[in-house]
């Protein structure tokens, strides 16, 4: 059961499937942010932990600008990948299929974001009118 829901019930509030989407999303990115805060922390007791942040922070790159269409198309060839089961680094893979899943909601909400910036800035427009 996600934390969400049992914490607070807006998953069974809201029966609107985009809003499921949303509560989702808002809480794998929130999930993410505790996982890289946690990790700043063993970095700090132990610097060897800093090549594994130094390898994460490349495969974020690799996602930056992208649509949530674009890194849904790669999430699911890094899936595809790892069900192959050939010679890869499985670790290393399942670790960005994670980060591909938390920066599809991250986009998400930003998309989302952007879409009621701009439905608020034509409601302004039009009252101004």
């Amino acid at each position: 059961s996600s934390g969400i829901n049992a914490e607070y019930g807006y998953m069974d509030l809201d029966k609107n499937q985009t809003e499921k989407i949303f509560w989702t999303d808002l809480e794998i990115v929130c999930k993410e942010q505790i996982r890289l805060v946690n990790a700043r922390m063993k970095v700090d007791q132990n610097p060897r932990n800093s090549i594994n942040a130094a390898v994460n922070g490349d495969v974020a790159n690799i996602f930056k600008g992208k649509t949530s269409s674009q890194l849904e198309d790669m999430h699911k060839g890094i899936q595809e990948k790892l069900k192959k089961q050939g010679p890869i680094d499985v670790s290393y893979w399942e670790n960005v299929a994670t980060q591909a899943h938390v920066a599809i909601s991250r986009t998400r909400l930003q998309e989302r974001h952007q879409q009621i910036t701009k439905k608020k800035d034509y409601v302004a427009r039009s009252k101004a009118t």
